[in-house]
């Protein structure tokens, strides 16, 4: 049957896994599981082989899956595809189409599951494999009913489960393959294929960077793990002496007793059930207000997290290996997303939370757009005073001019620019800085009197996606509210999201479009602005990388990169 696909233009296929543990995780995880079936499906066939039906034509299943001109789709495509290098060794080539990614960007607001899709768009229903396993033990009725998803047993049981699975995953491909298709022209349309054709570009280059995976070093991480985790202990002890009694630190019932009961401090936040807040806004207004106390337990939490993250990554671990996946269209705003593990959530911004970033080593250039969010709003909006910081001849420093217009410190004004920049009103501002909210509006009227057109283009965008129901970034993605359904409670907090996306997923776009220029590159990570790769495999020099990331847009003013060669990860900061 696979050698009907060799001369064909395209094929849909998807695979479905099972791993040794039996979780879900690992039945998600290519270097954990094993794929039990893949199905094809175009205009011409549909069909689904069982792994011992490929591996007797594997020759013809390799000349498939790996000729670029046969154009490749899928839903989650990306992970089909490391599915069929996990299990088979075989580097897909020609991702062509990934039916989540359309959806993604044909409307970010609604769920983009292939059943919901395909009900939605082309009235095609079909059943969950549970419905499929329920028919077929009518056609085999002597397969007894518990034992009908039993995988050990090669008899009638284990066939009545791999016809059912083997047709759920047919009609995953027939559905998907139809999806694509109706999508193609929606997407033209929308004057979105464009964008589209850079996402599939950036999806490959993650393809091929997430089957490689990022080299840690676990020995250092673990050595890491365990100095923190005495830090832990000593800072346990220290506030078990003070309440005199041990208790559970983790648990908010617990510690709200200590908090209000036994140390009777005031109580400054309540939760959504009415009781006293022991979060970390609560704790941090308290720490503000001089009782001490709750630093310790700030501190306390604040190793746990770190904790948290380098046992995660030594868990997530492979062979001194971490295969983290991104996924290219995680966010309203075209941002990524990153799990298994979550890299974007290691802090960076203290001398304890990078030397985590140090256990990722290896001949690195970590490449990091400066102030891009800040340089996109000064192209908008055209403000003199903007344009003037990051144009030519400007100094580049934002932080430092707006620091000396409100008299505060250089880290402050930062937290201001970027906080106005985001659309944050006066009483975010005040818990992000800890100050008063008078302090904080006085701050926010002084910025927008300082550079007297950012308000204006603000209120314009608001205004266009009101009159339109949508407002696009620099490279064309589309962010859809409709005003007219918006509750009038949450109404600002809507026009700060619409603001907020033209800066954010214009940033978005230009990253991606420099991902999708230095594809041919091993990128390893991206991380909010940062791009990280592995310079080993660099068929350019670190000017040349630079250069491209640099000039990918024509702004009206320069976006400028800080690139680093590095040993570590940590080195790029």
């Amino acid at each position: 049957m696979l050698e009907k696909l060799l001369n064909c233009n395209g094929i849909a296929f998807d695979c479905e896994t099972t791993s040794e543990s039996g979780k879900k995780k690992d039945n998600l995880h290519f270097k954990r599981n094993r794929v039990l079936c893949i199905s094809f499906a175009n205009d011409e066939t549909s069909f689904c082989l069982t792994y011992d039906e490929i591996m007797e034509d594997f020759g013809t299943f390799s000349k498939v899956m790996t000729d670029p001109k046969i154009k490749k789709i899928g839903h989650n495509l990306k992970f089909d595809a490391k599915c069929v290098f996990g299990s088979f060794d075989i580097k897909v080539k020609g991702l062509w189409f990934d039916t989540h990614v359309a959806a993604k960007l044909l409307d970010e607001n609604e769920p983009a599951g292939l059943k919901v899709l395909c009900k939605k768009y082309l009235n095609s229903e079909w059943g969950e494999f549970t419905d499929y396993l329920s028919y077929l033990k009518t056609q085999f009725p002597e397969a007894p009913p518990k034992e009908i998803k039993d995988l050990a047993s090669r008899n009638v049981k284990y066939k009545i489960y791999m016809e059912g699975l083997c047709e759920y995953c047919r009609l995953d491909s027939v559905n998907t393959w139809k999806l694509a298709h109706y999508q193609k022209p929606v997407l033209a349309r929308q004057n979105l294929y464009r964008l589209f054709k850079m996402e599939m570009e950036v999806l490959n280059v993650f393809y091929n960077s997430e089957i490689v995976g990022v080299y840690v070093e676990l020995d250092y991480l673990v050595s890491l793990s365990k100095k923190y985790t005495r830090y832990i202990k000593k800072i346990e002890r220290w506030i078990y002496l003070h309440t005199q009694d041990e208790f559970n630190l983790n648990s908010p019932k617990q510690l709200c007793f200590v908090l209000y009961d036994l140390k009777k401090l005031p109580i400054v936040e309540k939760t959504k059930s009415g009781g006293p807040s022991t979060g970390t806004g609560a704790l941090k207004k308290l720490s503000k207000d001089g009782f001490r106390f709750v630093d310790s337990i700030l501190l306390y939490r604040h190793w746990v997290m770190l904790v948290r993250h380098i046992d995660k990554l030594v868990n997530e671990s492979i062979n001194s290996k971490i295969y983290p996946t991104f996924n290219t269209v995680g966010t309203e705003t075209g941002r990524f997303s990153c799990k298994d593990p979550n890299l974007q959530q290691i802090p960076s911004k203290t001398k304890e939370s990078l030397a985590i970033r140090k256990g990722f080593t290896g001949n690195l250039l970590v490449a990091d757009y400066s102030n891009m969010e800040l340089r996109i709003m000064a192209h908008y909006t055209k403000d003199p005073k903007l344009l003037k910081v990051y144009g030519p001849g400007g100094n580049g420093d934002l932080h430092a001019q707006t620091a000396e217009l409100l008299g505060v410190s250089r880290s402050f004004a930062k937290t201001i620019n970027f906080g106005i920049g985001y659309g944050m009103g006066p009483n975010l501002l005040a818990a992000q800085l800890g100050i008063d909210y008078d302090k904080a509006k006085s701050y926010i009227d002084a910025w927008y009197k300082q550079y007297n057109r950012v308000e204006p283009w603000k209120q314009m965008i608001i205004n266009t996606c009101k009159k339109y129901g949508f407002v696009r970034s620099i490279g064309g993605r589309k962010r859809r509210i409709d005003f007219s359904k918006v509750p009038y409670k949450d109404t600002w907090s809507a026009e700060r999201e619409v603001v907020n996306f033209v800066i954010q997923g214009s940033s978005a776009d230009i990253t991606k479009k420099a991902m999708a220029e230095l594809k041919d590159e091993m990128i390893l990570m991206q991380i909010h602005d940062e791009v990280v790769i592995d310079m080993d495999h660099s068929k350019r020099s670190l000017e040349e990388i630079k250069h491209i990331m640099e000039n990918v847009v024509s702004l009206k003013v320069p976006m400028t990169v800080d690139a680093k060669l590095c040993n570590n990860w940590s080195e790029g900061k």
